[in-house]
């Protein structure tokens, strides 16, 4: 058989066996475009909404990711509720002849799948690996923990781990003579997709360009590398522009620490009562970790068959790390080392030990920006998944029956990840029951009469200081509940889920609602949810004639007539 014919056969079976295994992992009914029932719950519920009202804005309008109604005047954007605009934007361009229980995550997770595998196909034919070798090594790459589990969590744009496998193929593969317009094209893609997943492509990026400058001299490799970091740049730019994010109102800073615990990678536990490895997991190191704030975005275990790879790795590293070599991977291994810094952060955690490094305070407000820091740490996981099966094959070519011992090497992978991956899974696809059932006739001839929702008093999900009387909200996911229904309903809202705090959005909007009440200028067609019935009470007195008081399924509401100015 002809080489070229070779080649895509494997990548066909690769192709394939990425769609099974990414169907068997949702199932037909995620992905089915039909089916929303299982978006109940973590950042993938969001999404569903936050793209249920983006359907319905204008199609001409600035910036083109603008959501106005969602979270009034706090400048919401598509991308800043977990919203995928690579997909959502040329959807809502034939938003009109779509259902409108429509959803899209089902057939994007599962699209995430099969570039996973096809990337990963990519990078070992790039390296010279056999046909079975590549299979084999693809289907490992496939069933990566923390691309699973990173689903599992709901995190459905970040399911996108395959940018960094495709950002790893062009810096090996592209010269830094050939045209940039695949980088250029990759780092649109991923700015398109999620924040944390372009820092990764860029720094990839990054290294490529300083690759070109190590491996060569004079001023021509320069004026090409300051050409090529300048197209990055601007192409980095203009799309941050064009997705909104410099209208957003919201603060740049995070909240909440998270970090990334240096042994992460032979950390089995996730911190969520699960488990990645049946073999590792009765080591007293791990089953008596100490468990520090949201372990779960810390998790980066590397599988059995990644901790055996990295280990030979390990104890082949002069055949690999010969002097020419670094000087082509040095510059990779430079800004994966820098990302692996910042996700470890100046507080150290090595097992259930930690110290903490002199790290100057504006350093830390940097980091402070990408807050869940540690999802940095995956352009040195992929890296070491990908080293470390190519070592693993270049072993086993030495042994006889080395194709059967790596089948049983992906079988055995797979069988210790199992249980992790089962409880991911089922977390994923069974949705829990909800408190207040929002689709009821009644609720429906509630959203008829009106156009918009108010929250009093409103609340930052990003912020614990609530204000006085909002935990009342988060009992029972009640303001879960009340965006779903008004994401049905397209009712504009003063409260939404978005990614940064937006503290001083929320304080103005308090005041506007209460100040409208005092001064008897709520806007007509408005249903106000109240928190406290004493000041429900009160406004319904004061606000007598112009709105009708009501206590639906445990809420205290007040709807103002039609006809009110």
């Amino acid at each position: 058989m002809k080489p070229w014919l070779a080649t895509i056969r494997t990548q066909a079976v690769v192709i394939m066996g990425s769609a099974v295994f990414g169907l068997w992992f949702l199932t037909p009914s995620v992905v089915w475009p039909g089916s929303t029932d299982w978006l109940r719950w973590g950042d993938m519920e969001f999404a569903q909404y936050i793209w249920q009202y983006y359907r319905h804005t204008p199609v001409l309008q600035w910036p083109v990711t603008a959501v106005d109604g969602y979270g009034e005047s706090w400048g919401t954007i598509f991308p800043s509720s977990a919203g995928i605009a690579l997909v959502g934007l040329p959807l809502k361009l034939i938003s009109p002849i779509l259902p409108e229980n429509f959803q899209f995550l089902g057939v994007w997770t599962l699209t995430c799948f099969v570039l996973q595998g096809f990337f990963a196909d990519r990078l070992f034919a790039h390296f010279g690996l056999s046909a079975l070798e590549r299979l084999f090594g693809s289907l490992s790459i496939l069933v990566a923990p923390v691309f699973t589990f990173r689903i599992g969590m709901t995190h459905l744009d970040l399911s996108a781990q395959w940018v960094v496998l495709a950002g790893l193929l062009l810096y090996f593969k592209d010269s830094v003579s050939r045209p940039l317009t695949r980088w250029l094209i990759l780092i649109a893609v991923t700015i398109c997709i999620h924040i944390y997943l372009f820092v990764l492509v860029i720094s990839i990026g990054t290294a490529w360009v300083v690759k070109g400058r190590v491996s060569g001299s004079g001023q021509k490799q320069l004026r090409s590398g300051v050409h090529s970091a300048t197209l990055m740049i601007l192409t980095s730019v203009v799309m941050w522009w064009f997705l909104g994010y410099s209208t957003f109102l919201g603060q740049a800073k995070g909240v909440g620490f998270f970090r990334l615990n240096t042994l992460a990678f032979f950390n089995p536990e996730s911190g969520a009562d699960m488990t990645y490895s049946h073999v590792l997991s009765w080591l007293p190191l791990i089953h008596n970790r100490a468990f520090f704030g949201e372990e779960s975005e810390g998790f980066g275990f590397l599988g059995l068959i990644g901790v055996l790879g990295l280990l030979i790795l390990a104890a082949t590293s002069r055949r690999w790390f010969t002097k020419q070599r670094l000087r082509s991977i040095g510059p990779l291994l430079v800004s994966a080392t820098a990302l692996m810094l910042v996700a470890v952060s100046q507080q150290v955690a090595v097992a259930r030990r930690e110290f903490e490094l002199p790290i100057p305070a504006v350093l830390v407000d940097a980091r402070q920006i990408f807050r869940v820091a540690p999802r940095f740490s995956w352009l040195a996981y992929y890296l070491v998944l990908v080293a470390g099966w190519i070592s693993i094959a270049l072993l086993l070519r030495r042994v006889k029956f080395g194709g059967l011992i790596m089948c049983g090497l992906l079988l055995l992978g797979t069988w210790d990840q199992g249980s992790g991956m089962m409880a991911v899974r089922q977390k994923l696809i069974e949705a829990p029951e909800k408190s207040i059932d929002v689709d009821t006739a009644d609720w429906n001839e509630l959203a008829a009469s009106v156009s918009r929702l108010y929250l009093v008093p409103t609340f930052d999900v990003q912020d614990d200081r609530l204000p006085q009387g909002a935990e009342v909200w988060q009992q029972n996911d009640l303001w879960r509940r009340l965006i779903e229904f008004s994401s049905h309903h397209q009712l504009t809202t003063n409260f939404a889920y978005v990614g940064r705090p937006v503290t001083r959005q929320v304080a103005r909007s308090n005041e506007e609602i209460r100040r409208s009440i005092a001064e008897r200028q709520v806007p007509p067609q408005s249903v106000l949810v109240f928190a406290d019935p004493i000041e429900w009470r009160s406004a319904t007195s004061h606000l007598a004639g112009q709105a009708v008081a009501r206590e639906f399924d445990g809420l205290y509401l007040l709807i103002t007539k039609g006809d009110q100015g």
